[in-house]
């Protein structure tokens, strides 16, 4: 792991300005001007959402059987469940970007933009 001096050093460095094919040390292997990305924080981001989303809706929404057995307008069925599919959907995205499926990524989110519209 890098010092906070370190990581801002290599960043000011020339080198890190090239492309990262063309940075390569003396053995021929790439030189990573940056410390490894955390790519499970917007995963674990995705999944407090939708525990905040869960608490906070859980009487009203999701266990509405339980707490207040009569209906509400149909309209309000298809908001939350629309609310809802976006969280998921955010965990979906981060979980194919965690993986390194960025092609699958730009698919799905090509079809959000559907649930957006």
């Amino acid at each position: 792991m890098f010092t906070a001096r370190e990581y801002f050093a290599r960043m000011a460095m020339p080198e890190t300005l090239l492309p990262v094919s063309k940075a390569v040390d003396s053995t021929g292997g790439l030189i990573s001007p940056l410390p490894p990305f955390r790519h499970d924080l917007f995963s674990i981001f995705a999944v407090v959402a939708l525990a905040v989303v869960f608490a906070g809706f859980a009487r009203t929404f999701f266990l509405r059987f339980l707490f207040a057995p009569h209906s509400m307008p149909a309209y309000l069925y298809v908001h939350g469940l629309l609310f809802s599919a976006w969280f998921v959907l955010l965990f979906i995205q981060a979980r194919l970007v965690a993986s390194g499926r960025v092609d699958l990524h730009r698919r799905v989110g090509m079809l959000a933009a559907g649930l957006a519209g």
